[in-house]
Order: structure tokens, then C-alpha cells, then sequence
């Protein structure tokens, strides 16, 4: 009965979720990127001077998708958090192996259970070497105040990453 119930959830939350958001034909299609090397990306967010967003995510998880379409996607399509922010999501359900932020190799479960990363989607907001610098958001939040939650989350992370510098000089 439970599978039942959760298949019908789950195929009216794919009917409810636009799949292209009904864009332009010429509008460009992204997508949020998997990480596989997050050496690589902290080096990217070191050298633009830009917080790590990444999400955790996994199969079969409708409020990830979610997440993804109705929140990152529109993100990265406006082009306004290139100068604040790298988007990227991991599947903790993957059995792929990692470069992590120190260059050492590790699972996608294990990673995620060293970031407390248990429910699905997760965001945290990282430095260059992997540090949190805010509060974690996650699930999705309200509609309409979810937006104004993760740039309140972007912009935290960001004032920590430059005061952070500042006091190194």
C-alpha cells in the first residue's frame, strides 16, 4: 500500500514539474553540474572569489528535482550568482569516487556523511577548502521566501569568505 501511495505522489510530482520551465526555443538548457572533483572546484572558488553551493542530492528524491528546476536552474539561466557563487550537486547515492577539496580520494556516501549530509536535497555553502560558512538549508523551503532563504545563505557565505581574507592581510 505504501509503495502504491508513494508511486502516486511520485508521478503527480513529475506531472506538476515543468520540464524545460517553458523558456524560449533559443534559450540555453542547463544544468546543475556533479562535482567529481572538488580540489578542482576550490581552486575555481579561491581564484573567483566566490562561495561553493552544493547540493546533495539522490534518485528518486522528488524535492531534489525540485530544488533543482525551480530554484538552481533559474539561478544559474540569470546569470546573476556567477560573481557570488559556483553551483555544483553530489549524488550520495553514487558509487563514484571523489577528488576531495585536500586532493585525497573519497566515496560520494562517505563525503556526505562527513557534511552530515543524511536527508535529501541538502545545500551547504562552502570556502575554497570545504568549510562550512553558513547555516545548511535543507528540504525546499516556502514557496515564494525559498529564494530570499538562499541568497540570505549566498550572501552570509560570501561576507565570511572576504572577511576571512581581509583578516589574513
Amino acid at each position: 500500500m505504501k509503495l502504491i501511495h508513494y508511486f502516486l505522489l511520485s508521478l503527480a510530482m513529475l506531472l506538476i514539474i515543468p520540464a524545460s520551465q517553458a523558456e524560449d526555443a533559443d534559450a540555453q538548457i542547463l544544468v546543475v553540474d556533479e562535482v567529481q572533483n572538488l580540489e578542482a572546484l576550490g581552486e575555481q572558488a579561491r581564484n573567483d572569489d566566490v562561495a561553493v553551493l552544493l547540493m546533495f542530492s539522490q534518485k528518486g528524491c522528488t524535492y531534489c528535482i525540485i530544488l533543482e528546476q525551480d530554484y538552481l536552474l533559474p539561478m544559474l539561466r540569470s546569470g546573476d550568482y556567477a560573481k557570488k557563487v559556483i553551483i555544483r550537486k553530489i549524488s550520495i547515492d553514487s558509487y563514484e569516487t571523489l577528488r576531495n577539496f585536500d586532493g585525497t580520494s573519497i566515496s560520494a556516501d562517505t563525503f556526505a556523511t562527513n557534511y552530515r549530509s543524511y536527508v535529501t536535497p541538502t545545500m551547504v555553502f562552502l570556502d575554497h577548502n570545504g568549510r562550512e560558512l553558513t547555516k545548511r538549508l535543507m528540504g525546499v523551503g516556502t514557496e515564494g521566501f525559498f529564494f530570499a532563504d538562499i541568497d540570505r545563505a549566498i550572501d552570509t557565505s560570501l561576507n565570511r569568505l572576504r572577511s576571512i581574507v581581509l583578516n589574513k592581510q
